[in-house]
């Protein structure tokens, strides 16, 4: 059912022609420039002096990163600027929009980036430079933060690529039955066809007959007999061997020891997966880049997701995997935390969040 769009955000300062004019053209320069080897030296400003914030190419994709990372995992960065665009354009004597559901998906986070991001809203807030030059300002941005958002995204899956199986490996757990997890090789021996992600990857309702039998198990899920959907809740959301109570889904739900390290290796940076305290060498990790100073329930579903593709054997990023929809299963745990905020007394919101914050943003 068709929904008016919710109130809108105050519209933007306006931002100067003249910086309108400079904006564009460094956008476009380094949209289109061939990337150099880096030269040691002191380091030139990136940003503009005449606006508020950093307006480098760099910095917009940066913010876009932000989206899938944080916001919201499966938008898409055309729609999330027009949906946006087409309801603040809008003035009082207009009739109200009819929004979709997934137009108010796109328009929230719409107003999420904006608010990370408030010189974007000053841009896109402007009539010249929406229309400038037959529209070639704003597809530049377009494309800026089609490839910010891509680009992020692309980038955690494969540096966690090496990593979440060692992550996900229980105490004891023999190593004759780790999959390889050296630099560039095949995740063809992941997903069902290796006990030990198959454990990880295995519904919590499941895991009863896989402790029994876990070959049969595994096969029964790879030849179809037994389905394996995105409303069913994976073990690598729970602590090691943990009871399946489906009274009680939802004791033990993201106390995960793989879903902590690939946040914190994610977030925190790399050293800090194993070691909570532990700083990683290089450039400022992930939370001081966007100020995170907690776990949000965006983030841990975004993790989530990330550790499932690692887990599986797809070789890239996709939303399908046989039976499963990575999309549901997204939308499925960002729901739960909606619940959480409307009954906290029923699900109990603050224990399932507390836990994994004492060990996941200490090194924040």
């Amino acid at each position: 059912m068709a929904e008016a769009e919710p109130p809108g955000t105050p519209p933007p300062p306006p931002i100067a022609r003249a910086q309108l004019q400079q904006l564009f053209t460094a956008l476009t320069t380094s949209l289109h420039a061939k990337k150099k080897k880096k030269k040691r030296g002191k380091k030139k400003s990136v940003g503009n002096a005449h606006l508020p914030e950093d307006t480098s190419a760099a910095s917009f994709r940066l913010a876009a990163a932000f989206v899938p990372r944080a916001i919201d995992l499966f938008v898409d960065m055309e729609r999330v600027l027009d949906v946006g665009i087409q309801v603040e354009s809008r003035t009082p004597d207009d009739p109200p929009l009819d929004l979709d559901q997934d137009d108010q998906r796109h328009l929230a986070a719409y107003r999420e980036l904006m608010e990370f991001k408030p010189v974007l809203h000053q841009l896109l807030g402007s009539s010249e430079f929406i229309e400038a030059e037959n529209g070639a300002p704003f597809e530049t941005l377009v494309r800026l933060l089609e490839q910010g958002f891509s680009n992020g995204r692309s980038d955690d899956t494969r540096k966690l690529r090496q990593h979440v199986v060692t992550y996900a490996i229980p105490d004891g757990w023999a190593p004759r039955e780790v999959p390889d997890t050296s630099p560039g090789a095949s995740k063809a021996g992941r997903g069902f066809r290796s006990e030990l992600t198959a454990r990880m990857l295995c519904p919590i309702a499941y895991m009863g007959e896989f402790n029994a039998n876990p070959t049969s198990v595994m096969q029964r899920i790879e030849s179809g007999e037994l389905r394996v959907t995105a409303e069913q809740l994976p073990s690598f959301l729970y602590p090691d061997d943990h009871p399946y109570d489906r009274a009680n889904l939802y004791n033990g739900l993201f106390k995960s020891r793989v879903l902590v390290r690939a946040w914190r290796h994610n977030f925190t940076g790399p050293a800090s997966a194993l070691e909570a305290l532990k700083k990683s060498n290089g450039p400022a990790c992930l939370a001081k880049v966007y100020g995170l100073q907690h776990v949000t329930a965006r983030t841990l579903c975004y993790i989530a997701a990330q550790v499932h593709v690692g887990l599986s054997s797809l070789e890239h990023w996709s939303v399908i995997d046989g039976n499963f929809n990575l999309r549901d299963f997204y939308d499925s745990l960002v729901r739960l935390f909606e619940v959480f905020k409307r009954r906290p007394e029923r699900l109990v919101q603050p224990a399932v969040i507390s836990d994994f914050e004492q060990l996941a943003a200490q090194a924040v």
